[in-house]
Protein backbone atom coordinates (compact mmCIF):
# COMPACT_ATOMS: atom_id res chain seq x y z
CA UNK A 1 0.00 0.00 0.00
CA UNK A 2 2.83 2.11 0.78
CA UNK A 3 5.06 1.12 -2.08
CA UNK A 4 3.63 3.89 -4.90
CA UNK A 5 4.56 6.59 -2.11
CA UNK A 6 7.86 5.71 -1.77
CA UNK A 7 11.37 5.73 -3.72
CA UNK A 8 12.80 2.06 -3.86
CA UNK A 9 14.85 2.85 -1.05
CA UNK A 10 12.40 4.44 1.18
CA UNK A 11 10.04 1.44 0.83
CA UNK A 12 13.35 -0.53 1.98
CA UNK A 13 13.42 1.79 4.60
CA UNK A 14 9.62 1.33 5.73
CA UNK A 15 9.84 -2.61 5.44
CA UNK A 16 13.21 -3.13 6.52
CA UNK A 17 13.50 -0.69 9.90
CA UNK A 18 10.87 1.21 10.28
CA UNK A 19 7.73 -1.65 10.65
CA UNK A 20 9.66 -4.24 12.74
CA UNK A 21 10.27 -1.44 15.16
CA UNK A 22 6.74 -0.29 15.50
CA UNK A 23 4.67 -2.81 14.19
CA UNK A 24 5.34 -5.24 17.08
CA UNK A 25 4.39 -2.53 19.76
CA UNK A 26 1.25 -1.25 18.02
CA UNK A 27 -0.59 -4.48 17.74
CA UNK A 28 0.46 -5.52 21.07
CA UNK A 29 -1.47 -1.93 22.52
CA UNK A 30 -3.79 -2.89 20.03
CA UNK A 31 -3.33 0.72 18.58
CA UNK A 32 -5.67 1.58 15.92
CA UNK A 33 -5.68 4.97 14.11
CA UNK A 34 -8.44 6.61 11.81
CA UNK A 35 -7.45 9.11 9.38
CA UNK A 36 -9.64 11.34 10.96
CA UNK A 37 -7.82 11.45 14.20
CA UNK A 38 -4.75 12.61 12.44
CA UNK A 39 -3.83 16.28 10.58
CA UNK A 40 -0.57 17.05 8.85
CA UNK A 41 -0.22 20.49 7.29
CA UNK A 42 2.84 20.82 5.12
CA UNK A 43 4.78 23.67 5.91
CA UNK A 44 6.74 23.61 3.34
CA UNK A 45 10.59 22.77 2.00
CA UNK A 46 13.33 23.22 4.79
CA UNK A 47 15.98 22.51 2.68
CA UNK A 48 16.64 20.75 -0.72
CA UNK A 49 19.45 19.81 -3.24
CA UNK A 50 20.37 17.49 -6.00
CA UNK A 51 22.51 14.09 -5.42
CA UNK A 52 24.23 12.50 -7.79
CA UNK A 53 23.37 9.19 -6.99
CA UNK A 54 19.91 9.57 -6.31
CA UNK A 55 18.97 13.17 -8.45
CA UNK A 56 16.82 16.12 -6.70
CA UNK A 57 15.63 15.96 -3.05
CA UNK A 58 14.05 17.98 -0.80
CA UNK A 59 13.21 17.82 2.73
CA UNK A 60 10.02 19.23 4.09
CA UNK A 61 8.67 20.05 7.61
CA UNK A 62 5.01 18.42 8.01
CA UNK A 63 3.11 19.88 11.30
CA UNK A 64 0.92 16.40 12.60
CA UNK A 65 -1.31 16.42 15.50
CA UNK A 66 -2.91 13.46 16.17
CA UNK A 67 -6.30 12.74 18.27
CA UNK A 68 -5.17 11.94 21.78
CA UNK A 69 -7.15 8.78 21.71
CA UNK A 70 -5.08 7.30 19.02
CA UNK A 71 -1.67 7.72 20.19
CA UNK A 72 0.63 5.19 19.38
CA UNK A 73 2.05 3.48 22.33
CA UNK A 74 5.72 5.31 21.33
CA UNK A 75 4.72 8.82 21.08
CA UNK A 76 4.73 11.44 24.10
CA UNK A 77 3.18 13.72 22.12
CA UNK A 78 0.00 14.60 20.50
CA UNK A 79 1.63 17.70 18.54
CA UNK A 80 4.81 17.41 16.54
CA UNK A 81 6.57 18.36 13.36
CA UNK A 82 8.15 15.46 10.95
CA UNK A 83 10.94 16.79 8.73
CA UNK A 84 9.90 14.01 5.61
CA UNK A 85 12.69 13.84 2.86
CA UNK A 86 11.15 13.23 -0.50
CA UNK A 87 12.98 12.05 -3.55
CA UNK A 88 11.88 12.46 -6.87
CA UNK A 89 11.33 9.05 -9.00
CA UNK A 90 9.77 8.53 -12.31
CA UNK A 91 9.02 12.29 -12.43
CA UNK A 92 6.97 12.32 -8.51
CA UNK A 93 8.09 13.51 -5.58
CA UNK A 94 8.15 10.17 -3.22
CA UNK A 95 9.05 9.61 0.52
CA UNK A 96 12.61 8.51 1.12
CA UNK A 97 12.93 8.71 4.94
CA UNK A 98 12.25 11.01 7.75
CA UNK A 99 14.84 13.37 9.23
CA UNK A 100 15.89 14.43 12.63
CA UNK A 101 16.29 17.91 13.73
CA UNK A 102 20.39 17.13 13.98
CA UNK A 103 20.21 15.83 10.92
CA UNK A 104 18.32 18.98 9.09
CA UNK A 105 20.62 21.54 10.77
CA UNK A 106 23.52 19.64 9.83
CA UNK A 107 22.36 19.85 5.70
CA UNK A 108 21.08 23.44 5.91
CA UNK A 109 25.02 24.15 7.86
CA UNK A 110 26.69 21.97 4.98
CA UNK A 111 24.82 23.57 2.06
CA UNK A 112 25.85 27.24 3.57
CA UNK A 113 29.13 25.99 3.97
CA UNK A 114 29.41 25.26 0.19
CA UNK A 115 28.29 28.57 -0.88
CA UNK A 116 31.30 30.12 0.37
Amino acid sequence: MLGPLCTNDGYVIVERSITPVLWPKLAEARTVMQAAQVMAQDTGIVVGGFSPIGGPWQIRAAQVTVDESALWPTMTSSAFTANIMLGQQEGEWRFVSFASSDQVNRLIQSKGDQSR
